[in-house]
């Protein structure tokens, strides 16, 4: 078992991924064990996986300055990059924001759901795994991303004005005109060219 570990490892796989795996393995031989199937865990004799500690990396003020100015360009992207970077949060995190979520008085932003790829039923908008994960971001009224939202309310507004009937109404702040959330490609394809 330690050899297949040592395997995956080498094959690149992470400490949590492997460790997560070895949960599995355990509970369903354990389960063996309780239905009297086999006699012990192998498991249970094996060197634990060791998880690296992450080190997470942030940008510097110079970073976070280019990156703003670079996002000028790219408007619908760039808007979606200022939020992770003004406030941290996680992609599926900011693409789940809905104008409801935007408090233009306080500048507070609630973050208390997630939209993720599934796989066969494409975008799909889920709470929080926790309400622990629920959190609120206060935006600075002179916050470069509060003025971006209050820009992208009022020209979606135009727009379905505009447009009328060719355009659905949404709640979602990051949508295509269609109404549509930015699907996963578009964000990395268009992250890409922005960094």
């Amino acid at each position: 078992v330690e050899e297949l570990f040592n395997a995956m490892m080498q094959r690149g796989l992470s400490g949590r991924t492997i460790a997560h795996l070895r949960s599995i393995m355990s509970n369903s031989l354990n389960e063996a064990i309780r239905k009297k199937l086999i006699r012990h865990n192998v498991l249970d004799t094996a060197t634990p996986i060791k998880i690296a500690k992450s080190n997470n990396t942030y940008l510097t003020r110079e970073e976070l300055a280019r990156l703003v100015t670079a996002c000028e360009g790219n408007k619908r992207a760039g808007d979606f990059v200022l939020m992770l970077a003004y406030t941290g949060a996680r992609l599926e995190e900011v693409r789940a924001l809905t104008w409801e979520d935007i408090d233009f008085v306080s500048g507070d932003v609630r973050y208390n759901k997630s939209i993720v790829a599934v796989n066969g039923q494409g975008l799909t908008l889920e709470d929080l795994k926790n309400e622990a994960s629920a959190r609120t971001f206060q935006l600075d009224p002179i916050n470069p991303a509060f003025e971006m939202l209050k820009e992208r309310k009022l020209k979606r507004a135009e727009e379905l004005l505009f447009v009328g009937e060719g355009l659905q109404e949404s709640e979602s702040i990051f949508i295509y005109g269609d109404g549509n959330w930015y699907g996963d490609r578009y964000l990395r394809n268009s992250y890409a060219k922005i960094k």
